[in-house]
């Protein structure tokens, strides 16, 4: 089974930045892509997506659509029609994958039925602190920080 992994994202490059070295570091997850819906960023993020395809170790496809205001669901629609995947996870732009998210997700998948996930919510503080460190970062290390959570 292929995976489409869809990004979602606008704006924010740098939180796009922790999510993309996650996701490229997962680990036996066997054949999957990686979709970012951009509901109309900017150069910077086309940018860190052009270098990220570079270095990526499976297909990293940029769907971006014009910014006509927040048009969150278009952009998901758009990042599916240019999917492969039989199987849709759809991640946030904010969220940091932790190594064996893909893995986790083909061995809980079923025909017919859908996979709901959590999250930890991080301080605004905390999170500036990440995204103005996000070239030091080593995303396998970030989550040391909160084993008690997983």
């Amino acid at each position: 089974m292929k995976i489409s992994v869809i990004v979602s994202t606008y704006n924010h490059p740098s939180y796009l930045t922790l999510v993309l070295d996650s996701l490229k570091n997962q680990v036996n997850a066997g054949e999957y892509e990686i979709v970012i819906a951009d509901d109309g960023s900017g150069p910077e993020t086309k940018k860190v997506v052009e270098d990220f395809q570079k270095i990526f170790p499976v297909p990293l496809i940029h769907a971006w659509q014009k910014d006509l205001g927040f048009r969150l669901a278009a952009s998901r629609n758009n990042a599916c029609k240019l999917s492969s995947g039989d199987y849709l996870i759809f991640l946030d732009g904010d969220c940091i994958p932790k190594k064996d998210f893909v893995e986790k997700h083909r061995k809980l998948a079923e025909k017919g039925f859908f996979v709901t996930g959590t999250r930890v919510l991080l301080s605004q503080t905390f999170s500036l602190d990440l995204e103005n460190q996000v070239t030091r970062l080593d995303t396998n290390n970030f989550f040391k920080l909160f084993r008690h959570f997983f």
